[in-house]
């Protein structure tokens, strides 16, 4: 099942702290971050949350994608 409840921590010029309400089954997800003046994405895998995302350019606009990441 999918994370829900995903929200923004915190937030500066250059990095975002995202969370998320998780399933006790769900121990990762893959994250993917699209800057939408470039059309260009980044993809990450992680067990932690919350998660920082560094390195964004400032005054840009960016979609962040949660999804559950079933290895079974």
């Amino acid at each position: 099942k999918s994370p829900n409840q995903i929200s923004i921590i915190e937030v500066n010029s250059h990095n975002v702290i995202i969370d998320w309400a998780s399933y006790s089954n769900n121990t990762n997800w893959n994250i993917v971050i699209t800057d939408t003046l470039l059309g260009s994405s980044t993809s990450f895998t992680t067990s932690n949350h919350p998660f920082q995302i560094s390195n964004l350019l400032p005054n840009r606009v960016y979609e962040i994608w949660v999804r559950s990441n079933c290895l079974a």
